[in-house]
């Protein structure tokens, strides 16, 4: 099982993007899920913000988001959605950089530090990265030391698979603390032996 679908045409991303909405609406009993989407963008500084993931769940999406000529409108209207609650690392920055190079916008978006710092009423986290996070609230501690993600280029066509790793897991990880922190208790256990599987593996 792959950890996330990688697109990269218009018909791919509405396809994912349509596997979210059930996941989304629907509650397992004595498991609630919020409506949370974890978010995570990586920089290249040749060009425009090449790679978009989004986790929720047990699903995950990586838009190659060079591949497009234009942006298609499914993607505008998913971060538009006013019942989801995008989280990530710094995300409002992310979100600013998404809008200056493709005009995205996202309704409703939640920087992980500040939500950990609020709830856990500890001021500092508000700086904590999304390891130190991971550890903190879901007990869950994490490298990912793949060279490849330092040597190959985020403007390639063709990403690597240190690099597909380090992305989708920065994008599971937010879901996986930003649910927890606004009273969710969703835990896959299936999809968290699949990501600890790709961090320990070489390549």
């Amino acid at each position: 099982m792959a950890l996330a679908a990688i697109v990269i045409n218009e018909s791919e991303l509405d396809t994912e993007l349509c596997k979210f909405i059930p996941l989304l609406n629907s509650s397992v009993k004595d498991d609630p899920v919020k409506s949370v989407v974890g978010l995570a963008i990586e920089l290249s500084y040749k060009s425009k913000v090449p790679v978009l993931a989004l986790w929720s769940r047990n699903h995950g999406v990586i838009v190659h988001l060079l591949h497009f000529e234009s942006i298609p409108t499914s993607l505008f209207n998913f971060l538009s959605l006013s019942e989801i609650t995008f989280v990530g690392i710094q995300i409002k920055d992310s979100i600013a950089r998404l809008k200056r190079d493709y005009g995205l916008e996202c309704r409703n978006a939640t920087d992980l530090g500040q939500l950990a710092a609020a709830v856990l009423e500890k001021p500092y986290l508000s700086c904590c990265g999304l390891q130190h996070l991971s550890f903190l609230v879901l007990g869950f501690e994490w490298s990912l030391s793949d060279s490849t993600v330092i040597t190959s280029p985020w403007n390639a066509l063709d990403l690597k698979e240190g690099q597909v790793k380090k992305v989708g897991t920065s994008a599971h990880f937010s879901f996986s603390i930003g649910n927890k922190l606004l009273g969710g208790s969703y835990i896959d256990k299936e999809m968290e032996a699949i990501v600890s599987k790709a961090l320990n593996a070489t390549g």
